[in-house]
């Protein structure tokens, strides 16, 4: 049994035998009046704690422990409350399965999808219908198998002309088909897609393809939610980031979080989520039908900052 203290206190996890029982989510569906009364709709939508995590598609046991970290702030304080590393991605999600009646948000930084004319060819009319085939077919994508490419110069043959991104990617982020690399996602999203079904199958809502209703996963991109001032990679550069009054946290989860640009990343998007999850409680995004496909990164609303 091992104590997860990054995603809850005073509970303890067994990795290996977390009870997965469907829940009543808590949530609102406005067009069909399931849920009556402003107090009733602001009580089941009311987040207390986002939590931020910096994903990895690494293989092995070690190397996942190393580099995926959990950070979780509490909404009201605007507080960093907790900092982890040394999880698998397995055990990240079966903790998080045991938090399915708390009112939390959840980022993952990896692509919740892919290109629309890839689904169509797999015959997905919707992204559940890809992390469902994920579950046979990772391995083989892994491989990997084209549209997904592993070595310089291959893309084009790979994709045969078709686009690489999503809609709702910036130029600046990486094509989800793309296997090598530093900053490559697909490897963190070909493992992550079978885990996101098992989530949704559990009680959470995954946006933009579900209703509303918490608790909630969201994709998001670090990046995004930083700006380029701030250099990740360099220790200094984290530091005077979050030495800025919008990051309030104790000493000690400060020092893990400038420690490695993961922890970084981790710790920048729970804050961001904390300071900002009103623009997709209150916002009420409607989605396109490309985005039920596709999915959306979110990034907080300008006219909200």
């Amino acid at each position: 049994m091992r104590n997860l203290h990054g995603l809850s206190s005073g509970h303890t996890w067994s990795n290996n035998d977390v009870q997965r029982r469907q829940r009543r989510p808590m949530s609102v569906d406005l067009a069909r009046g399931r849920r009556s009364g402003a107090e009733m709709i602001a009580r089941s939508l009311r987040v207390e704690r986002c939590i931020g995590i910096d994903w990895s598609g690494a293989k092995t046991t070690s190397q996942q422990r190393r580099k995926i970290w959990v950070a979780e702030a509490d909404v009201e304080t605007k507080e960093i409350v907790r900092l982890e590393s040394r999880m698998t991605r397995e055990e990240v999600v079966d903790a998080l399965l045991e938090r399915t009646d708390e009112p939390i948000v959840v980022g993952f930084d990896f692509a919740f999808s892919a290109p629309a004319w890839w689904l169509a060819e797999l015959g997905c009319a919707a992204a559940s219908g890809l992390w469902e085939r994920s579950e046979r077919e990772a391995a083989s994508w892994l491989e990997p198998t084209a549209p997904f490419w592993a070595k310089k110069g291959t893309m084009n043959r790979a994709l045969g002309g078709r686009p690489c991104r999503r809609q709702c990617e910036p130029d600046s982020a990486e094509s989800v088909f793309k296997l090598v690399g530093p900053r490559q996602v697909g490897r963190g999203s070909i493992r992550g897609w079978p885990l996101l079904r098992k989530m949704q199958e559990n009680g959470f809502s995954i946006w933009p393809f579900d209703a509303v209703h918490l608790p909630m996963v969201i994709e998001i991109f670090p990046r995004a939610l930083m700006g380029l001032s701030v250099k990740k990679t360099d220790k200094e550069s984290r530091c005077q980031y979050l030495a800025g009054p919008d990051f309030k946290m104790p000493r000690a989860i400060r020092d893990s979080a400038v420690s490695t640009d993961d922890a970084f990343d981790a710790t920048v998007s729970a804050m961001a989520l904390a300071r900002h999850v009103s623009d997709l409680i209150d916002n009420r995004f409607t989605p396109r039908e490309i985005d039920r496909v596709e999915g959306k990164i979110w990034v907080p609303d300008p006219k909200m900052s």
